[in-house]
């Protein structure tokens, strides 16, 4: 695995070299990868983990400090973005993602909202915000972390857990640890977190650049609805914000921290990454893990995944959405 971490490629989706990982592997790694395989048999991952492996990989990842939890959460989540990043440099599965995509966002609008059906669909800003398109990569995503060994997994997993548990922004019943220690024995959080907040916070940079309203602002009717157009992608696939945004906390980002407007535009200003994070307000009894500095999103250290989702790989996924004739689809549905 240290060689595959050391394989550089460029950035672009469409390269068939291997993804470089630039992120360094923290201190700990090493020590941590050695007793996730002493714990954990080198079966197939079709033998689901025991309870015992949990607990006895829990006992271990816990005596390291919250920050170093987290950072080496974020170095293995890495490692799982590589392997979903270089599954989608392969066609037919790109083209079939992108398909699959575009049918799933023609679909939701057409639940959402009144759509013409008998031509070809105009997509609106409300169409991409959130975790609709998900589902889409997923299948992708599992099946390229199931390319990484059990030990990666179990790692990985608890390594998760034990970070939610310290996420005071995120709501308690989200995260109990029975329950995500049960989807680390059974299934592949990772994978769902990494698809999930992939199109997430692609979709969201890309909704700020096509209204022009920054995070935190109010979402009226009117900016719900605001379309987008050819020329809406094309500018918005220019911007920056892509990875200056995927460096914000997620209650930063939601609170619309860290934009500024220019020429009545909203775009990123990267020099408020050199502040110190806010405090968090602790909340449900969590702890708060204060942070001096800034871990950058995996996302972006593997392979500019997160950049290239928002700009090549969403707005192709619009883009095709445009050809869908919606009464068309939901025949063959």
């Amino acid at each position: 695995m240290a060689e595959r971490a050391k394989k550089c490629n460029n950035t672009a989706m469409t390269s068939a070299e291997p993804v470089r990982h630039t992120r360094p592997a923290p201190e700990e790694w090493a020590a941590l990868a050695t007793r996730a395989q002493e714990i954990v048999p080198q079966a197939s991952h079709a033998a689901p983990l025991t309870a015992r492996e949990t607990r006895s990989l829990w006992k271990t990842v816990v005596k390291l400090p919250a920050e170093r939890r987290e950072a080496n959460l974020y170095y293995g989540m890495g490692q799982i973005i590589c392997e979903i990043a270089q599954a989608l440099h392969a066609e037919p599965a790109r083209s079939e993602l992108v398909h699959n995509a575009a049918a799933l966002l023609v679909a939701h609008a057409t639940i959402a909202r009144q759509v013409p059906r008998d031509r070809p669909f105009r997509p609106v800003a409300a169409d991409i915000i959130g975790r609709r398109l998900s589902p889409a990569i997923l299948p992708t995503a599992v099946r390229a972390q199931q390319k990484l060994p059990p030990w990666h997994r179990a790692l990985t997993g608890v390594l998760a857990v034990s970070r939610t548990q310290e996420q005071p922004f995120l709501p308690a019943r989200w995260y109990t640890k029975h329950h995500v220690m049960k989807q680390v024995r059974y299934e592949y959080p990772l994978a769902h977190n990494i698809a999930n907040n992939a199109f997430t916070g692609a979709s969201n940079v890309f909704f700020t650049l096509v209204t022009g309203k920054t995070p935190g602002d109010p979402v009226t009717e009117k900016i719900a609805m605001t379309p987008i157009e050819p020329a809406d992608i094309a500018r918005a696939r220019q911007s920056s914000a892509f990875s200056g945004a995927a460096q914000l906390r997620l209650d930063e980002f939601h609170n619309g921290r860290g934009w500024k407007t220019e020429n009545g535009q909203p775009e990123f200003d990267r020099a408020y990454l050199q502040t110190e994070p806010p405090e968090i307000i602790p909340e449900h009894g969590k702890i708060t893990v204060g942070h001096t500095g800034r871990f950058i999103c995996p996302a972006v250290q593997a392979g500019g995944f997160a950049i290239e989702l928002a700009r090549s790989l969403l707005p192709e996924i619009i883009l095709a959405s445009r050809e869908i004739v919606p009464g068309q689809l939901l025949q063959t549905c």
